[in-house]
């Protein structure tokens, strides 16, 4: 069943659009708006805490955000690449949940993954309208996106 979402946010790791922007998707959520979280990677490379942690702290985090969905690609950690496979996965991402608005982090960052998560969220935002690229999957224009 296709999730229709209003914002959808990217996050390199489990913790970023939390960090990043936690107080906005609150807000969004109060007002009564449908958001979504979806983490490129678990995080496996991170010295702060074990994969298992951090998938707690994700689904602690979502409920007292109140989001109406969370999502990890699975993508690798410190292993994030401009590849077709990963801007593909992040397209069949956005046409599944349809958001209006995406958010992904800022492209000037002290962590390469998130500068890569960056990059990979506006091809796939790009690609995700087209509609002979992964033709199996309706296109899907994302009205706005935004960077935090």
């Amino acid at each position: 069943m296709e999730q229709i979402l209003d914002i959808l946010v990217f996050g390199a790791h489990p913790d970023d659009a939390e960090i990043g922007m936690g107080g906005t998707i609150r807000k969004h959520v109060l007002a009564g708006l449908k958001v979504g979280i979806c983490d490129l990677t678990l995080a496996e490379m991170s010295s702060n805490g074990t994969v298992e942690t951090r998938r707690r702290e994700a689904d602690a985090a979502s409920e007292a955000l109140g989001i109406a969905y969370r999502s990890n690609l699975e993508l690798p950690d410190r292993g994030l690449t401009p590849s077709r496979e990963h801007i593909e996965a992040i397209v069949a991402e956005i046409r599944k949940c349809r958001p209006r608005i995406v958010f992904a982090p800022y492209w000037q960052d002290r962590h390469p993954d998130h500068i890569a998560c960056s990059h990979l969220v506006q091809e796939a935002v790009f690609n995700a309208k087209l509609r002979k690229y992964m033709p199996d999957l309706a296109a899907h224009s994302v009205e706005q996106c935004y960077f935090y």
